[in-house]
């Protein structure tokens, strides 16, 4: 059987950005790298995405305490435009 590609998900930060590759099945995720948040970063995701042989990308929320959304989410919400804008 073929597999169907592996999701990488990624935990944002402003200063560092974790990241972490599912089994084939996309059932469990291994940490990968912990990636500086610099110029730099798309294209180590681009060779990760293709090394890897990654189908899906998965971005984590930021809430605070009480659930709600806080301050990083704008951020991680440009981030991911970006994302779709480049991959």
């Amino acid at each position: 059987m073929m597999s169907k590609g592996r999701f990488l998900g990624i935990d944002y930060g402003t200063k560092r950005i974790g990241l972490a590759i599912s089994d084939e099945n996309g059932q469990l995720a291994f940490p990968k790298e912990i990636i500086l948040n610099d110029k730099d970063t798309f294209e180590t995701i681009g060779n990760i995405l293709k090394k890897e042989n990654i189908s899906e990308m998965v971005i984590g929320e930021s809430v605070d305490f009480s659930g709600a959304l806080n301050a990083l989410s704008a951020r991680i919400e440009v981030f991911i435009l970006e994302l779709k804008e480049k991959f």
